[in-house]
């Protein structure tokens, strides 16, 4: 990860660890032709730490120019929590 980005990374790094239950779940990033570094973050936080959670994304990473879009998406993990539960007991 070249230059502005690692700031970035560590900025969204330190606020999602700080949530309980939340984790950073890829990091990617691309050198561009004109020189530049375009990255990308997946993060896996719980319903409810989510809308505060972007606030303080928008806050601080507002600051050095660094946010330029955002995508938020859910998925519901009941059903595969419910699958894993019924695979173990069919094992045992």
């Amino acid at each position: 990860m070249a230059g502005l980005l690692r700031p970035a990374v560590a900025t969204v790094t330190k606020l999602v660890t700080a949530i309980n239950n939340a984790f950073v779940a890829t990091v990617n990033s691309e050198k561009l032709p004109n020189g530049k570094v375009k990255g990308s973050m997946v993060v896996r936080v719980p319903p409810d730490s989510l809308d505060s959670l972007v606030l303080d994304l928008r806050k601080e990473l507002g600051k050095g120019g660094e946010l330029k879009g955002q995508k938020i998406g859910s998925q519901d993990i009941t059903k595969q929590y419910t699958d894993l539960e019924s695979r173990l007991r069919a094992a045992k």
